[in-house]
């Protein structure tokens, strides 16, 4: 999987900071990210994973760096009595790393939330949100369809399609990280 240089993280998030104009639409992971954003935050976790409770033997993971950035996973993992064990541990980070293990794999699908506020595309060289599904070339949000060998209706498709993923990712955390859950 391609990694940014934190210097192009760092400039990403200076331009997004700027006020310079975004998308019209709220994506549909905004909300959703705010309220884990919060509830981790509170609880001070850099990470959560949890079982997929739509697909058996599929698992999502979160690790969050405050002020900055979510990066998700969701996997299916072959050996769910381990990750179950690890969840069951709270040995969330553990879980992070098993998941992005597999990415190279069919299923794995990856996103890189700046700012923590839920997938957004927006003008050129402002957000640099990007998602990765099947370990494939990310597709960096930023409106530059063209360079990423995509017609507008793809990327806009594409924007769309892993918007929704995303914030149903981001439920599946929540609901698992439900107010009356306490996490040490």
């Amino acid at each position: 999987m391609k990694r940014f240089p934190m210097s192009a993280v760092l400039v990403c998030l200076a331009l997004a900071a700027s006020g310079l104009p975004a998308a019209a639409e709220e994506p549909l992971s905004a909300q959703p990210a705010a309220t884990l954003r919060a509830r981790m935050d509170q609880l001070k976790l850099d990470a959560f994973a949890a079982r997929d409770p739509d697909e058996p033997g599929r698992y999502i993971a979160a690790l969050f760096i405050p002020g900055i950035q979510f990066l998700v996973v969701s996997a299916p993992y072959p050996v769910a009595t381990a990750i179950d064990k690890k969840i069951a541990g709270r040995e969330y980070m553990d879980v992070y790393i098993d998941l992005q293990a597999v990415r190279d794999r069919p299923g794995h699908f990856f996103v890189e939330d700046l700012q923590a506020d839920g997938v957004r595309a927006s003008a050129p060289d402002v957000a640099c949100d990007t998602t990765t599904v099947n370990g494939t070339t990310p597709v960096v949000f930023n409106g530059k369809w063209d360079a990423q060998h995509l017609t507008q209706e793809e990327y806009d498709a594409r924007f769309k399609r892993d918007d929704e993923r995303y914030a149903r990712m981001l439920r599946a955390l929540n609901a698992a990280l439900a107010p009356g859950i306490t996490v040490p």
